[in-house]
Formats: structure tokens, C-alpha cells, sequence
């Protein structure tokens, strides 16, 4: 099993906002009591911060695949999904480096399933490894898929654009 998202997804979740909101305030209160300048300063970057955190990596969820399915973990519900519900991917190059996985149909957690993918460094603005090779399983899969039902019905299906 190929794990696609990062070990780090709970500290961008849950550990980096909570540091930010305690440094923020502690240097606006050193701020503050050595009257340096203006204190809210640090709190309103610090806000921003954590708005921009929560918005981005809020609904990240632990993800792994192998060559049938895609297994979700956000605890207490887990689930496995087939590769061929994928629609696609689409990834984000700011950081945290995100990801979206698009499904035909809507499981338990939505039809969007956001991850925060392992960190690579240098990567900016191409794809990520291994969004690479999970497509290049979902190739295999369909043109495995498009080999059975030409046998079978003569049905057609839409492969990934090479």
C-alpha cells in the first residue's frame, strides 16, 4: 500500500495553528508591555495565519492506495473506495501542498477528498510524484477494464489522456 498523503497532516491541522496563536500573543504582549510599536500587529498576522491553515488543510484526510483501491482514513471513519470512482486529481503548489481528489460519485466524506501530500522539496509548480504513479495506475486499470468489457459487451470506456 503507497501512502499518498504526509505523516504531518495533524500538525498542519491541529499543532501549527495553535503555535501560531501563542506566539502571535506573546510577541504582541512583549509588544505591548516594552511599548515597541503597534501590539495587534502580531495578532492580526497571526489571524491571518490560522484562517489561511484552517481553510487549506481543515478537511485533510490520511490517504493510501494500491492497485484496486483508495483507502480514507479520518478517524473514526475509514473507508475504500475503487480507483475507477476517480474523476481526477488536482493539486495546489502553495504550502501546505495540497491535493484534491475529484469522485464520479459522492462517498461518506464528499465528492472532494483533500490530502496534504508528502513533502518533496523543489517541486513548485510541477506534479508530484506520487500523483504520478497513482495515474499510472489508474491507466492500468483502464485499459485492464477496456480489455474485459470489449470481450464481454463491447462496451466503451474514456481512458486517461496519455
Amino acid at each position: 500500500m503507497t501512502r499518498l498523503s504526509s505523516k504531518g497532516t495533524n500538525f498542519w491541522k491541529t499543532l501549527l495553528p495553535v503555535l501560531i496563536f501563542f506566539v502571535s500573543v506573546i510577541l504582541s504582549a512583549n509588544m505591548l508591555i516594552n511599548n515597541t510599536g503597534p501590539f495587534y500587529l502580531f495578532l492580526i498576522i497571526g489571524l491571518v495565519l490560522i484562517v489561511y491553515l484552517q481553510i487549506s488543510v481543515r478537511k485533510a484526510k490520511y490517504i493510501y492506495h494500491d492497485n484496486e483501491y483508495l483507502y480514507i482514513e479520518n478517524h473514526p471513519e475509514d473507508e475504500k473506495i475503487p480507483l475507477t470512482r476517480i474523476l481526477e486529481i488536482t493539486e495546489f503548489w502553495l504550502m501546505p501542498r495540497t491535493a484534491n481528489i475529484i469522485l464520479k460519485e459522492p462517498c461518506c466524506f464528499g465528492k472532494k477528498i483533500k490530502y496534504v501530500q508528502r513533502y518533496k522539496p523543489f517541486l513548485f509548480t510541477s506534479n508530484h510524484p506520487d500523483v504520478i504513479k497513482l495515474y499510472e495506475v489508474l491507466k492500468m486499470n483502464a485499459r485492464k477494464e477496456l480489455e474485459t468489457a470489449k470481450k464481454e459487451t463491447g462496451r466503451i470506456y474514456k481512458l486517461f489522456a496519455d
